[in-house]
């Protein structure tokens, strides 16, 4: 009898407790979180980087039912959710010129990362990842290091194929990192059954990550294991769904874009480095135009290794007319344009695949390029940006540009600058002591006056101690 009537107890206060859970309001009923604002995105345009945190509102959605490949999962229709709704009308509301401006660059490319993604078996809901990471910027930048629209971080980036030098950053390329995204994101979606959710949070803190969280809560899916994942994966997941609706269904939202495919640009390969400042300058051409086409390069310098630049098919003609050739005389020597153009003639020799000593023909085309010497230079005592530049025959303004600087920053003793390129001359560096003159400095150098003000941009022969002077 006891043991019947505590069975009775026990069923009574279970059934009390489920009838109080089902009561309870529906604010009661959502997940204690605050729908918590990004900070402002900064855009800055010092190296043409824009530093961008990524939209992650706190939201929650209902889970999707994720079909098994061959049948390619997508998200057709988002379940009706307040929070996602949340998400989205902050995303319209606070950042809807930035969003329509990600959304006419996505849907520039969409159909190219579609067709990426399928030929990897991949779900092309994953590219909607890209409005989310970066609002669809090839240069936006975090500060944690991510970079481009995928938000790739360095090693990772290299790992998945992406070339990473002083030149050029693939992360920037929309198809070459689309196609590292889905090299990476193929590899989740294996590890994780076909599952989008936890191959989308993967994207954010990592396979391993994902793993340990399915072990600390004993469970599988992304939204029983969300509690043991890091605060921003938690809402990374969430937030990517919102793009996938904005992104699917722009219109609903007041986003009204024309969707058009990628413009067949005209590609020129260029053997060695090019300033294409230069040549823009020469041409008129657009140099900002250039490039938007070809976020990858990281200055107005292409790459001495060879570089495909792609062009608007209306410029190519301008601009392979305004490229540095030298028609020859007969009997020229390489180290006669070394001179002349202040290029070594190994590096002329190379970008002309011919020899050292050879004599050149009458008439014969020889690309210049720009002279490379890459490499780093610790900043001595009394070393200044001017004296530097000199030191390794580049221009203060390359020197400057290479480096972040202006002309009114001020560096210190032990710091590490790029040498981004120039000849290396045979050059002192002298400084100026008490009781000095040039005449006295020229005489001991067996230099003259006029050259030591030529070389330091010298206004007059007025000098004083601690000035650093370049010694030719």
């Amino acid at each position: 009898m006891k043991k019947t009537l505590l069975i009775f107890l026990i069923l009574f206060f279970l059934a009390c407790s489920i009838s109080k859970k089902e009561n309870l309001s529906f604010e009661e009923k959502k997940e204690a979180v605050v729908f918590i604002p990004p900070e402002e995105i900064k855009e800055e345009t010092k190296e043409e980087i824009v530093e961008v945190e990524v939209l992650e509102p706190v939201i929650e959605v209902e889970e999707e039912v994720i079909e098994v490949f061959p049948v390619i999962p997508e998200v057709e229709e988002l379940l009706p959710h307040p929070a996602v709704e949340e998400a989205i009308n902050f995303y319209v509301n606070n950042y809807f010129e930035k969003y329509k401006k990600a959304l006419e660059g996505f849907y520039l490319y969409k159909s190219k990362m579609e067709e990426i993604f399928i030929n990897y078996g991949l779900p092309t809901d994953f590219i909607y990842m890209t409005l989310t990471e970066s609002l669809f910027n090839p240069k936006a930048k975090s500060r944690k290091g991510a970079y481009g629209v995928w938000q790739f971080i360095r090693p990772t980036a290299k790992l998945f194929g992406l070339k990473i030098d002083s030149f050029i950053d693939e992360r920037a390329d929309y198809i070459k990192s689309t196609i590292a995204a889905a090299k990476y994101l193929k590899e989740a979606y294996d590890t994780f059954n076909k599952d989008l959710l936890l191959s989308i949070a993967s994207y954010n803190c990592g396979i391993g990550n994902v793993l340990k969280a399915q072990k600390k809560c004993n469970a599988r899916e992304f939204w029983e294991i969300r509690k043991c994942l890091p605060k921003e994966t938690r809402n990374f997941v969430p937030s990517v769904l919102a793009s996938i609706e904005i992104g699917k269904n722009p219109s609903k939202y007041g986003f009204f874009i024309e969707e058009k495919e990628i413009p067949n640009y005209e590609e020129i390969f260029l053997p060695y480095s090019l300033n294409l400042k230069k040549i823009a300058q020469n041409t008129n051409l657009d140099l900002q135009r250039i490039r938007e086409i070809n976020p990858e390069l990281k200055s107005h310098y292409t790459p001495p290794y060879g570089y495909n630049l792609k062009l608007e098919p209306k410029d190519k003609e301008i601009f392979i007319s305004a490229l540095p050739y030298h028609s020859s005389k007969e009997g020229e020597t390489l180290k006669e344009l070394e001179e002349k153009y202040k290029v070594k003639a190994e590096t002329i020799a190379k970008a002309n695949k011919i020899k050292l000593n050879e004599k050149l023909r009458e008439g014969q085309k020889i690309f210049i390029p720009e002279e490379f010497f890459e490499g780093y230079h610790i900043v001595q005592r009394g070393e200044n940006p001017f004296s530097i530049s000199k030191k390794y025959g580049i221009s203060l303004e390359k020197f400057l540009e290479a480096n972040g600087l202006t002309k009114k920053s001020i560096i210190h003793p032990g710091q590490k600058l790029k040498v981004p390129g120039g000849i290396v001359l045979e050059t002192k560096i002298y400084k100026v002591k008490k009781g000095d003159t040039l005449a006295k400095i020229a005489k001991k150098f067996s230099t003259t006056v006029e050259k030591i003000m030529q070389i330091n941009e010298l206004k007059s022969t007025e000098i004083k101690p601690g000035l650093i002077l370049q010694i030719e």
